[in-house]
């Protein structure tokens, strides 16, 4: 009786160890903010559609670039009234590595703004990036 007393304890300290380990090496969830303070418009809604000025491309490195040549990273991002853009989710990816990359060059996209009856608007767009 007291032997098995004694192994069911152990078991349990095992076992409380062991979720105890795991959950700290879970990682910590980013709150799911956005950035944009206006309204997200659809581009039939629109009057002025947005205006990439420039597009940086990611800094892959020499072996990413050779072993997913031609190979495609599509992104989910909003480009806010404000001129930034944010909630950038990878919808079709490769690397998480890369997906990152990729994902910090989107933030430097300079564009104009989409406007609705003369106000500056935030759009939803799609952006796809090709590995060259």
């Amino acid at each position: 009786m007291r032997r098995r007393l004694l192994r069911a304890v152990c078991v349990s300290l095992f076992v409380a160890a062991f979720a105890a380990g795991v959950a700290a090496q879970a990682p910590t969830p980013t709150p799911k903010t956005s950035d944009c303070s206006s309204e997200v418009y659809k581009g039939k809604d629109l009057d002025k559609k947005v205006r990439i000025l420039s597009k940086p491309e990611p800094n892959f490195t020499d072996r990413e670039r050779s072993e997913f040549q031609r190979r495609e990273i599509t992104l989910r991002a909003i480009f806010c009234a404000s001129g930034s853009v944010t909630d950038i989710v990878v919808t079709s990816g490769l690397t998480d590595a890369m997906n990152e990359k990729t994902k910090a060059a989107a933030r430097q996209i300079h564009f104009t703004p989409a406007e609705k009856d003369g106000q500056r608007v935030s759009r939803l767009l799609i952006v796809k990036y090709i590995v060259s």
